[in-house]
């Protein structure tokens, strides 16, 4: 048994040999009483615990702290039949003690010594038998419920009067404690705390009877780590009936008073075990709080382990409501049914409760734009953080390479080729598709959409008809960041226009940090869409200063531009870290496509291809998560993933489980997140630009069309897809060709 085990014993039982004091005849004078430790009977045992009363034994109280015990306490020093006692407490009124080992049996003197004095300040004589044994109990008075531990190391005894215990069901193991049961092989010296190996046994061999009946006695020596202590490790008889007071005695020479022991009647319990679940994203709890009303309002309350599974060895039989907690997700309350004499199982899938949603999206941002992505000469350390925080994804893809499509399919969970938003000739989202900010405004959310929207510009297509509480940015594909009066693209705010005249990107980050700062005591979802580094390279002069070693100028900017993004998200993420938020949300980072690097120098390496390009520099972008808490930190994961599980993934945490609906292309990316699967997400992956491209991706293997020519690509030995092997392995070829028409004879034609 280990030490904690025996603590737990102690502190419920509260035992008198150790740290307590009793209520005996107080002797007169300077006459004391040596009684037994457990039972306070009369005799005492070689090396048995015995208490030791008196009057004025010392003004302090002390407990001994180590082992061996000391022979001194408090100045204080005890000889039984004249050898030196290790002591185990000392106080004015009782002194706990070990009877040396080698007192001999009969009559026996009690000899008190302060202050290293030559005669004794007070005495007295004691009996000493060969055995005497005493069930400690948790009365003190060796009559009561006795101090036992069940196999589980649980304590036994009635749950209805001891919260946290609980009876052995007959036929159980139970483990009592004892006293003044003689000698052990080996025997242990004096003080000393008895050996794990080997172990001090009994050198003869108890009677242990409970409810009448003899109980097998499987082990009965010294508790191995403390002193004195006895252990006997008993089964219950298999027939015993429900009762929480089952007498319960133990003989060696003489016979200890009779104590209680609490059983469980095989007929009238059972047992109940089972797991804890979280709901979101299927990974066990551990340390979840299960609490089962017993009988009498007594509650049963255990913890889930490691894997996040529980038990509960004797529930009586009949209908419980078992409730399950854990910090950061709902209280479940479930119904069971417990049989009687019979192994019942239970499975709670707890709903987190529900985070706040911060989306940020950048606009043409390049694969290798980021520091944490190996961009050469560009710093973001706070986009960065995310990454360090949270989970970053280096096969992340969007379903277009142009801004508008990208942006209709994440917002909607769905190939925007489902519903006509495929080219940048079709600006609005079609109102029968419903979008992720209306969904969780359904679900109580304030929402807010600071920045670019890029699909719809007038009446039913605008923002605040889609779910949108709050407003601030331009709608169509881009806005100078300095000039902001530009007829025909004015700010908004709401539905009205406004005057602005801060850095467009500070502007925009301004309006994020106020809505977090007024929205704090609700659950909000903020979609923070950066225009940047979209062109028009624009930047002003603090922002280039900082980038000044970038000698290229049209690159130095595009660098100050997302400076002027990374501060913004440090703010962003320093607000929410300010208000203490950082454990509730959930924020997302993507760029919205590939970079452009004709247009604004984004660099896409090691891929080929960019921005409007079906290659892999047009849709595979930077993309990472952070739910501080919740997350694992750290984390780089390569499977591939697509922006339409964003919509997915955030509406299972909004809702605290897994959504499943046939109607969303993407998967709720929890599970993955959590590192509670491994395996990728999606078997394929689809792409259609208009007529001319079209693209799918099933393994590692990718068919691009383009320029009228198939190319098939293996991306783990090509990621930079410059070998087509189209020609050479026409049999993957075909496979993803017919995988691609499978696909696409779902949808409208292509534009």
């Amino acid at each position: 048994m280990s030490k904690r085990m025996i603590a737990k014993l102690v502190l419920f039982v509260g035992l008198s040999a150790f740290i307590g004091s009793h209520a005996v005849a107080e002797p007169q004078d300077s006459t004391v009483a040596l009684v037994n430790g457990a039972s306070y009977e009369k005799a005492v045992a070689p090396g048995s615990i015995a208490s030791l009363f008196g009057v004025g034994f010392t003004t302090q109280t002390i407990v001994a702290t180590s082992v061996p015990l000391p022979a001194t306490l408090a100045g204080v020093t005890v000889k039984v039949g004249g050898r030196v006692a290790p002591l185990f407490y000392v106080s004015p009124l009782q002194i706990n003690l070990q009877v040396p080992a080698g007192t001999a049996v009969g009559a026996a003197t009690i000899e008190v010594f302060v202050n290293h004095a030559e005669t004794p300040t007070q005495s007295g004589t004691v009996t000493v038998v060969e055995s005497a044994p005493g069930l400690f109990t948790s009365d003190a008075t060796g009559r009561g419920q006795v101090s036992a531990l069940n196999l589980d190391y649980s304590t036994n005894a009635d749950f209805e009067r001891f919260p946290g215990a609980r009876p052995e069901l007959a036929g159980g193991i139970v483990m009592l404690f004892a006293t003044g049961l003689g000698a052990t092989n080996p025997m242990v010296a004096d003080g000393q705390a008895a050996p794990f190996s080997p172990l001090a046994v009994d050198a003869g061999s108890p009677t242990v009877t409970i409810g009448g009946v003899a109980a097998p006695v499987l082990f009965s020596g010294l508790a191995p780590g403390f002193v004195a202590l006895w252990q006997i490790n008993v089964q219950l008889p298999d027939n015993l009936p429900t009762n929480l007071a089952t007498s319960v005695r133990i003989s060696k020479g003489q016979t200890s008073l009779e104590a209680t022991i609490a059983v469980a009647g095989k007929n009238d319990f059972g047992t109940l075990s089972g797991t804890v679940t979280d709901g979101l994203s299927g990974a066990r709890l551990a340390n979840a709080t299960l609490t089962l009303p017993a009988v009498n309002n007594g509650m049963r309350v255990v913890k889930t382990n490691a894997q996040g599974e529980f038990a509960l060895p004797v529930v009586r039989a009949g209908n419980h409501t078992l409730e399950a907690k854990a910090l950061g997700f709902v209280t479940e309350m479930q119904s069971v049914t417990v049989a009687a004499n019979a192994t019942n199982s239970a499975a709670l899938t707890l709903a987190k409760q529900r985070p706040n949603i911060v989306m940020i999206v950048v606009d043409d941002l390049g694969y290798a734009d980021l520091g944490v992505q190996g961009s050469p000469d560009i710093k973001t350390p706070n986009i960065d953080s995310i990454a360090k925080n949270g989970v970053r994804f280096t096969y992340a893809y969007v379903t277009a390479p142009v801004c508008n499509a990208s942006r209709a399919a994440l917002l909607t969970g769905r190939y925007q080729q489902r519903f006509g938003v495929e080219l940048l000739t079709h600006p609005n989202l079609p109102v029968i598709e419903t979008m992720l900010s209306e969904r969780l405004k359904t679900l109580g959310y304030a929402t807010s959409l600071v920045g670019k929207w890029h699909l719809g510009s007038t009446g039913q297509f605008l923002p605040q008809r889609r779910g949108y509480d709050e407003f601030f940015g331009f709608l169509p594909a881009l806005h100078s960041y300095t000039v902001w009066d530009q007829p025909g693209n004015p700010i908004y705010r709401g539905t009205q226009s406004v005057t602005e005249s801060t850095y467009l990107t500070d502007a925009f980050t301004r309006e994020a940090v106020d809505f977090i700062e007024r929205k704090q005591g609700q659950a909000f979802y903020l979609q923070l869409s950066f225009n940047a580094p979209h062109s028009p390279l624009q930047a002003p002069a603090e922002y280039l200063t900082r980038n000044q070693h970038i000698t290229n100028t049209n690159r130095r900017t595009f660098a100050a531009m997302m400076t002027a993004v990374d501060d913004g998200v440090g703010k962003v993420l320093a607000k929410l870290r300010e208000l203490k938020l950082e454990e509730n949300t959930l924020v997302l980072f993507h760029s919205d496509n590939g970079g452009d690097p004709s247009d604004n120098t984004s660099l896409n390496t090691p891929f080929n291809g960019e921005k409007f390009q079906l290659y892999e520099g047009g849709i595979h972008v930077p993309a990472m998560a952070q739910w501080k808490g919740y997350l694992p930190a750290g984390v780089v994961n390569t499977s591939p993933v697509i922006t339409l599980d964003w919509f997915t993934t955030t509406l299972s945490a909004a809702t605290g489980r897994a959504v499943s609906d046939p109607r969303l292309d993407g998967v709720n990316l929890m599970p993955l997140l959590q590192g509670v699967t491994s395996a990728p997400p999606h078997d394929v992956l689809y792409w259609r630009y208009g007529a001319p491209q079209y693209a799918v991706r099933a393994g590692d293997w990718k068919l691009l069309f383009l320029d009228n020519t198939l190319r098939l690509y293996d991306l783990a030995a090509d990621p930079g897809e410059r070998a087509n092997l189209a020609e050479s392995n026409p049999t993957k070829r075909n496979e993803l060709k017919l995988l691609y028409d499978q696909w696409n004879a779902q949808l409208p034609p292509a534009p």
